[in-house]
């Protein structure tokens, strides 16, 4: 499957979806989208910026890291928060990586209506599907 065809499937798997990307969070870029209407340029780059620095250096790696010291966890191991969902201004966002590639993300933009434990389930079994692609 390539990874066009994965993004399409994974945007029809959750219910309610407008746009997925697939960020690659070493490079600071999306690789790819689908969405239900052509986004801009400046949402998919201000949406890749935003999900780079939220998981790898922002915020979730200052969490992370707490909560590695509190738990005596090995910094080593792989990221502490695979799956983040967040409502935004724009609706639901999930952003999920990928357990072969840590360092890739998945990130869905749904609507507000969309059920946030139904999407993540949704989205979960999706992106089982980006393994080897990139």
């Amino acid at each position: 499957m390539s990874l066009d065809n994965a993004l399409s499937t994974a945007r029809q798997a959750v219910e309610g979806c407008d746009f997925v990307g697939y960020v690659d969070l070493e490079l600071g870029m999306m690789l790819g989208f689908n969405a239900s209407e052509e986004p801009s340029q400046d949402f998919t780059e201000n949406l890749a910026a935003g999900v780079v620095n939220f998981l790898d250096s922002g915020p979730a790696v200052q969490i992370e890291s707490d909560l590695r010291s509190a738990t005596g966890t090995e910094a080593e191991l792989a990221p502490y928060f695979q799956d983040i969902v967040v409502g935004g201004t724009d609706g639901l966002h999930l952003y999920l990586r990928l357990e072969s590639e840590p360092n890739h993300v998945v990130c869905f933009v749904c609507g507000f209506a969309t059920d946030p434990a139904g999407a993540l389930h949704a989205a979960r079994a999706a992106v089982a599907e980006f393994s080897g692609l990139v």
